[in-house]
């Protein structure tokens, strides 16, 4: 059996779109893969600035419970009336404390996922 030209150049034509076809499903696949990564990237991102913004509130409040105790202390040992404002102030420390401890509970459950 001979072979035309014309059947060779079918024959070929089609080696070339399987080819073509194969590497484009390929490079396709890599493409996808890497805009998944990117939208992972970015969902961790988010979640990372999140937690920076409710680490910064938290640490204001520890803060300001820090600085009111100290107040306190220093209105103590100077032997100054401290009007019922160590209460107020050890009850805004253990708020704070309590908030920085469920926080770092959630941090450090985020960083198991």
């Amino acid at each position: 059996m001979e072979m035309t030209i014309v059947e060779i150049i079918v024959g070929v034509n089609t080696i070339i779109l399987a080819l073509l076809g194969y590497f484009s499903n390929k490079y396709a696949k890599r493409a996808q893969d890497a805009q998944a990564e990117l939208l992972e990237a970015q969902r961790r991102a988010e979640i990372r600035a999140q937690l920076r913004a409710e680490e910064g509130g938290i640490v204001v409040d520890l803060v300001a419970a820090g600085i009111d105790l100290s107040i306190l202390n220093a209105k103590a040992l100077a032997n100054l009336d401290i009007n019922g404002g160590l209460e107020k102030a050890l009850k805004a420390a253990d708020k704070a404390k309590e908030a920085h401890t469920e926080f770092m509970k959630k941090v450090a459950t985020q960083m198991r996922t």
